[in-house]
C-alpha cells in the first residue's frame, strides 16, 4: 500500500472529504487527488501535516509514520516493522556496550582505591562495592 491509498482509506473510513483535508493542510483538492492516486509524491512535511489533522488511532499513526520513515513503497509493513525492530535492538545493544565500558571504568577505579591505601574508609567502602559488582555479574 502507498501513501496515497493509505491517506484515502483513511480519510474515507474517518468520513472526511478531499476538499476538507486540502484545505486543512494547504493544498489544492486536485493536488491531494493526484496524491491518492500514486500520479503525484507526496512530500515527508506535508505527509506529517496529513497524519497530524486525521483523527488516527495510535496503530494507525504508527502505520501511516512507517511508510513515511521508509518511503521504499513497495516493502510489507512487516517488513517495516522489522527494520524498526533491528534499529531499536542496535541501539539498545550500544548503550549496553557502553554501559559495560562504564563499569569497567569505575570497576578499575574501586580497584585501584581499595589497592591505594588499604584498610581505610575508602579502600573499604571500593571492597564493597567490588562485592556488590562480582556478585551481580555471577547472575548473569
Amino acid at each position: 500500500m502507498t501513501i496515497g491509498e493509505m491517506i484515502k482509506e483513511f480519510r474515507l473510513e474517518k468520513g472526511i472529504k478531499q476538499t476538507e483535508l486540502a484545505k486543512e493542510v494547504g493544498i489544492t483538492k486536485e493536488w491531494l487527488c493526484a496524491i491518492e492516486t500514486g500520479k503525484k509524491q507526496i512530500s515527508v512535511k506535508l505527509a506529517y501535516k496529513i497524519v497530524n489533522y486525521l483523527p488516527l488511532t495510535p496503530e494507525e499513526k504508527g502505520r501511516f509514520v512507517a511508510l513515511i520513515k521508509y518511503p521504499e513503497r513497495k516493502k510489507t509493513l512487516e517488513q517495516i516493522a522489522n527494520m524498526e525492530l533491528r534499529d531499536q535492538l542496535e541501539a539498545k545493544e550500544q548503550m549496553i556496550k557502553n554501559l559495560k565500558e562504564k563499569l569497567e571504568i569505575a570497576l578499575s577505579t574501586l580497584v585501584i582505591i581499595k589497592n591505594k591505601e588499604p584498610n581505610t574508609w575508602q579502600s573499604i567502602q571500593a571492597e564493597q562495592a567490588i562485592m556488590k559488582m562480582d556478585r551481580i555479574n555471577d547472575r548473569r
